[in-house]
């Protein structure tokens, strides 16, 4: 598989960040959101679930509700919420602002955190947020997302309406290319200005769980399009030293290192009391991802005034001292409202999962 198709079906699964596709123009965003709104769903269409221990060392899905979620969000400890998401979902994003919108009822100040904007494009969502710019000024410079009037808008416009910052989150999509040509190295060439954009260099490398899960899905994707045997892991193993193959994992890890740096830096100027973080629910999922790059930053010195007193020998003790996650997956209910997927697979996913009804989203 040539690898920017590979690249194009990460994103598409929510793998990636949105910056080397799923972008579009200001008149193709414009376009497919001409007569939408915002979707409104019931409690019919979604299920949530808590991940517990089964006192066997495994872990188990238990059921629970929204309102059980959302008080978790509330609690003060609770800085950080990072909702993952399959781009597309509706389900998801009408869950995702209702998150929103009861944590800023109930915060002093509730930031908003996407994925879906550049930090190069910070300055313009500003404008745009300040009301010194039209919303089709900062669609088209901000070269937002095809689904954004559908998806998105309505979590920007409450932020919007109640005077509260919204933050791009993701690294530019010029340097998350230039990664996936050459490598990390190649951003040292940057000037002042552009390393301005980006974490600190260098960003810390996959790791090799994240590394082979990118590997499983790329092997699942061959098989599932063009093929007739299932991947053996023969093959895997001699992808995992293909160069191209590599890069492209690096790049996934400059989309990581780029949103932990936007959290861990809006934690440590702690000007809003919580944050809401948006992205593609496999930045966030079994704790890989940003949760990686964001321990590291928590525990460096600079972030060091954002934390309680944590166990430095549990490698993601400082994380989950400030931060909750969820994510939500796409599912096929049946007749009698049981979810057609293996819930054991999905109990080490998150803090929640939670299930949306597959037939009610346009996946992307």
């Amino acid at each position: 598989m040539p690898y920017a198709a590979a690249l194009r079906r990460l994103v598409a699964a929510g793998l990636g960040g949105g910056a080397l596709a799923w972008k579009a123009s200001h008149s193709l965003a414009e376009e497919k959101g001409k007569g939408e709104s915002a979707a409104s769903f019931g409690s019919d269409v979604y299920a949530v679930y808590r991940p517990e221990g089964a006192g066997d060392g495994t872990r188990v899905l238990l059921a629970a509700d929204y309102e059980d979620m959302i008080e978790d969000f509330r609690r003060k400890t609770c800085r950080l919420v990072i909702l993952g998401e399959t781009h597309g979902d509706r389900v998801a994003h009408f869950l995702e602002k209702r998150v929103f919108d009861d944590l800023a009822s109930s915060t002093p100040k509730c930031g908003l955190s996407m994925e879906m904007f550049e930090s190069d494009k910070q300055q313009v969502l500003n404008e745009y947020l300040r009301g010194l710019i039209p919303e089709s000024s900062m669609l088209k410079d901000c070269r937002a997302w095809a689904n954004y009037r559908r998806d998105y808008r309505p979590i920007v416009e409450a932020a919007k309406n109640q005077g509260l910052p919204v933050f791009a989150a993701n690294a530019p999509g010029r340097y998350v290319g230039l990664v996936n040509r050459s490598g990390q190295e190649a951003l040292l060439a940057l000037g002042e200005d552009g390393r301005a954009l980006l974490p600190p260099l260098p960003f810390r490398m996959p790791s090799e769980a994240l590394r082979w899960k990118v590997f499983d899905f790329m092997n699942a994707q061959k098989y599932n399009s063009n093929s007739s045997q299932p991947a053996c892991p023969a093959q895997a193993q001699a992808e995992e030293v293909n160069p191209a193959l590599s890069r492209m994992v690096e790049a996934q890890s400059l989309w990581d290192a780029s949103m932990a740096w936007t959290l861990a830096e809006l934690l440590k100027a702690g000007e809003c009391s919580k944050v809401v973080h948006l992205c593609g629910r496999f930045h966030v999922e079994h704790g890989l991802g940003i949760p990686e790059h964001l321990e590291g930053y928590l525990r460096s010195n600079h972030c060091e005034s954002t934390l309680a007193s944590f166990d430095r020998n549990d490698s993601s003790a400082a994380f989950r001292s400030v931060a909750k996650t969820a994510v939500f997956v796409p599912a096929e209910f049946s007749a009698d409202g049981r979810p057609s997927i293996d819930l054991d697979a999905l109990a080490y996913s998150a803090d929640w999962v939670v299930l949306t009804d597959a037939s009610k989203s346009t996946l992307l």
